[in-house]
């Protein structure tokens, strides 16, 4: 039976697989999705950063 932690880390890489696959296709994106995707990275990394600091 898997842990907690074991499927935390699956669920991580694959957050990271998909983050690096949207990367390598940024230009293909319209703009409008580029947007609001900007828009939620800097949202959790502004949670992140109040929360630590």
């Amino acid at each position: 039976m898997m842990n907690r932690r074991e499927n935390a880390c699956r669920n991580e890489t694959k957050r990271l697989e998909q983050i690096k696959f949207i990367m390598e296709h940024w230009d293909e994106l319209p703009e409008r999705i580029q947007g609001r995707f900007e828009g939620t990275i800097l949202t959790a990394s502004d949670f992140i950063n109040q929360k630590t600091g």
